[in-house]
């Protein structure tokens, strides 16, 4: 799980119109920011910490809400990265977890993480009919830089995770498509947040076993550890129509 380190918070005040392309932190008196990009099809939504526990807790029962994390595990010479996925359906809820085959950095896991919310969501409200969609989803996560580099995207970090931002970025398009509003926000990592700590949880899960027992499953062949579902992907799986 990261927080941030690089975007202390600002003394910007929540305006008419969202900021596009920017993110902000605001401080503990202040409104929350909210930030709509031209690519990303969506809106993120920073709070002070206690805020952002208040609104997380608000809908922690809520249909189609999404929370996401990512954890880096060192080991020796050897990093270990997944992605943890918690959400809520009419049905009940669903874990999925992500054991990252060529995932090296926590940024990589935070965006996947994100990437694999967004996926999630796509993938099951498209199997239902478009007069029981949802008109939203809440996507949760603890990474402020995941979330601001996704809506700056495609001027974000370089690399693989640039990669991941814009397969995250296609599923958020689709979602839009299927007339479903993508909105995310940030919530305190380590926090009172349930949703977070479940999804923190299964990721960590997910590092902890591949750091002792290894990648000895194949790519794409999900297999369970207690009531998680894991399955070994890399970071391109999120490009994949298939879930």
């Amino acid at each position: 799980m990261q927080q941030p380190r690089s975007r202390k918070p600002s003394a910007s005040e929540r305006t008419p119109n969202p900021t596009q392309g920017q993110a902000h932190s605001p401080s503990s008196d202040q409104r929350p920011h909210h930030t709509e990009a031209t690519s990303f099809t969506g809106t993120m939504t920073i709070r002070s910490e206690k805020e952002s526990l208040d609104f997380a807790s608000s809908h922690r029962t809520s249909p189609f809400a999404y929370w996401t994390d990512g954890s880096q595990r060192c080991k020796g010479d050897e990093t270990f990265c997944a992605a943890g996925v918690h959400f809520q359906h009419e049905a009940g809820h669903s874990y999925k977890g992500y054991a990252l085959v060529d995932g090296k950095e926590n940024n990589d896991a935070e965006m996947f993480a994100v990437g694999a919310g967004l996926k999630a969501a796509a993938l099951q409200i498209g199997q239902m009919d478009a007069a029981g969609r949802p008109q939203r989803i809440l996507l949760f996560s603890d990474s402020q830089s995941a979330l601001a580099e996704l809506c700056r995207w495609p001027d974000s970090m370089p690399g693989l995770v640039r990669d991941v931002a814009g397969n995250a970025v296609r599923w958020a398009q689709k979602l839009r498509t299927m007339g479903v509003a993508v909105d995310m926000h940030w919530v305190k990592g380590h926090g009172t947040s349930a949703g977070n700590k479940l999804a923190d949880q299964v990721a960590a899960t997910v590092t902890r076993w591949v750091s002792i027992m290894g990648l000895q499953h194949g790519e794409g062949v999900p297999y369970n550890i207690g009531e998680f579902q894991i399955v070994n992907v890399r970071l391109a799986w999120l490009g994949d129509e298939s879930g």
